[in-house]
C-alpha cells in the first residue's frame, strides 16, 4: 500500500506549526519539542514526515550557526564518542603520536 501525499493536510500542518527560519533560542526549543513529539510516534503520515524533515533542517541550520557543533576534528569526535585518550588512538589507528597530537 503506497501512501499518497495530501497537500491540504500538509498545509494544515504548516499553518499549525508555522515553520520558518529560526532566529531565537525559544523558537529553536519550540521546534525541538515538535520534532521530539513527531519522533515519538510509531507511524508518521507522509505529511508529518515532510514537516519533520523541514523542522530538522531548520534546527540544524540554527544550531550550526549558533553552536558550531561540528567545529572539532574527526579524531576529536571519535575520541569523545568512544571516551578515548590520544594514546588510545595511537594504538587503535596505528598513527604516530605526532599525528594524533595535531588533532
Amino acid at each position: 500500500m503506497t501512501l499518497t501525499f495530501n497537500s491540504d493536510i500538509y498545509s494544515q500542518l504548516l499553518s499549525q506549526h508555522q515553520p520558518r527560519i529560526i532566529k531565537t533560542e525559544e523558537k529553536n526549543e519550540k521546534f525541538l519539542e515538535t520534532v521530539e513529539e513527531l519522533l515519538s510516534r510509531s507511524n508518521l503520515t507522509p505529511e508529518e514526515d515532510a514537516l519533520l524533515e523541514l523542522l530538522v533542517k531548520l534546527i540544524e541550520d540554527f544550531e550550526d550557526k549558533h553552536y558550531q557543533l561540528n567545529s572539532s576534528t574527526p579524531f576529536a569526535r571519535l575520541m569523545e564518542a568512544r571516551s578515548l585518550e590520544q594514546a588510545d588512538l595511537v594504538e587503535i589507528l596505528g598513527y604516530s603520536d605526532e599525528i594524533v597530537t595535531k588533532t
